[in-house]
């Protein structure tokens, strides 16, 4: 000890230990910023300390802590996604160090996920469902005030299953290219802010390009703001172990275990029949695809394997698979995670067809436990999104349909879904009175309703006298 320390602490290290008796402390203890001896502080004490991770990430918590297991707070909760982390990285390359992430100084003490102080533009990345709950709504609706008080341009990139809150926002779909999303939002940009030329060149010569233009820095930020997902969900534990072993550990930042299976981003490779070192992205390697030098299935050819195939993984979808519409495309001629090729599907339940991708099938297949297939017209999600022959309102009940006032309602019952939230007028046909109140056609065709129809209909249209009263 390099000075005389107090009773309790020393007391407390004759017992305890020091920080500098626990490898696993001194692994995180940050000597720049630390201006004491690590043999000096004892491990259970409760004054906050510096530490660092082994992605630089530093943080000041009490030694007692760290002694019993907690390490860094942005490797264990991240809060920054990988599609932010992607838009950032290539804005930066658009407009340089004006960029800011995370910024809360200059917005009002509220956070803006990317900002340009130049522009006085805030970017917002909603991708997650919890956005279009009631407190999210309420909370991203309070950003937008005080954004356009403080003279602000927000623009929101928003999944297009939420709805829209603000002006400027740019929709995209799960699963979606980051690099197409990310065009969409360089051209609202230049829509809503007045550039320079320099920036409005840049963004010309991006626009061009196919892919992206800043991948070193988008692993640099991998590595710094991970987002691994949970155990037994990621690529090292679902892909097969040949292709788990082919990975790259010194080119690679990362592990297979930060990634997800269906991950868009690129990751470094070697091939072990020759030893090729070459790119790809992690999805093509999860769906069978190879070495893209040497001539083997699923590598240049880009030759689908027959056990990879969407009818060889789900044989109990072919059937919704259109073979007529589709030839002379087979079931077997592409994967189950296609999101870039849409198909005709033939739902069994309904007989509609529609035009969609082999991932929206399977992905509701697998979510429903088989009870869906992603059909619009019957199965979408919540009920039936898409109004048909067979599930609109007259087809599927004429009682309720009769009483549904055309004239003021200004739409035909056949274009209704039965399960439509939205309010309309009624009418009795038997006594050609209007109701009191509109009504939804989720409350007319509900099952209590249908049981206890005249009862019901006696409550909601008390006035008509062709209806038996108790």
């Amino acid at each position: 000890m390099d000075k005389k320390l107090d009773y309790r602490t020393a007391k407390s290290i004759k017992r305890h230990g020091s920080v500098a008796d626990y490898p696993h402390m001194m692994k995180l203890w940050n000597n720049k910023k630390n201006k004491v001896n690590p043999k000096d502080i004892a491990s259970g004490s409760h004054t906050r300390r510096f530490w660092i991770c082994s992605r630089d990430h530093s943080w000041r918590t009490p030694p007692r802590d760290i002694k019993r297991g907690t390490g860094c707070n942005l490797c264990a909760r991240p809060q920054t996604s990988r599609g932010e982390l992607r838009i950032y990285s290539e804005l930066k390359y658009i407009f340089g160090n004006i960029v800011d992430l995370h910024e809360k100084k200059r917005t009002g003490n509220r956070e803006a996920d990317i900002f340009i102080e130049k522009y006085k533009l805030a970017i917002e990345y909603d991708g997650d469902i919890r956005h279009g709950y009631e407190k999210g709504i309420k909370q991203d609706k309070k950003k937008n005030e005080i954004f356009q008080d403080l003279g602000l341009t927000l623009i929101r990139v928003r999944i297009d299953r939420l709805k829209k809150i603000s002006e400027h926002e740019v929709k995209f779909k799960d699963g979606e290219n980051h690099k197409l999303v990310i065009d969409r939002l360089i051209k609202k940009i230049n829509s809503c802010v007045e550039l320079d030329k320099n920036h409005e060149e840049g963004i010309k010569s991006y626009l061009n390009k196919n892919d992206f233009a800043n991948e070193k820095f988008y692993d640099e930020m991998m590595y710094k703001y991970p987002n691994s997902p949970p155990k037994g969900q990621s690529f090292g534990d679902k892909a097969p172990k040949e292709v788990v072993e082919e990975w790259d550990k010194e080119k690679n930042k990362l592990t297979p275990y930060d990634y997800w299976p269906q991950s868009h981003d690129k990751a470094w490779w070697i091939c072990k029949r020759k030893k090729h070192s070459y790119d790809t992205r992690i999805q093509h390697r999860f769906l069978g695809g190879g070495c893209r030098f040497c001539p083997t299935p699923g590598g240049t050819q880009g030759v689908i394997p027959s056990e990879n195939s969407f009818g060889a993984v789900y044989p109990q979808l072919i059937p919704l698979f259109h073979k007529t519409r589709n030839k002379p495309v087979t079931a077997f001629n592409f994967v189950p995670g296609s999101s870039k090729q849409e198909h005709w599907w033939k739902c069994t339940d309904c007989r509609e067809d529609y035009y969609t991708t082999p991932k929206q099938i399977f992905q509701a297949y697998k979510n429903t436990n088989g009870k869906r297939h992603g059909c619009p017209y019957c199965s979408g999600p919540g009920g039936a999104t898409y109004v048909g022959k067979y599930n609109n309102l007259k087809t599927k009940y004429p009682k309720v349909a009769k009483d549904f006032d055309i004239k003021r309602n200004g739409i035909e019952p056949d274009k209704v879904l039965p399960g439509s939230v939205t309010l309309y007028y009624w009418k009795c046909q038997k006594c050609k009175e209007e109701y009191e109140r509109k009504y939804s056609p989720n409350y007319m065709t509900s099952i209590r309703f249908q049981r206890e129809y005249k009862i019901k209909k006696r409550i909601l249209h008390p006035r008509c006298k062709y209806i038996k009263k108790k």
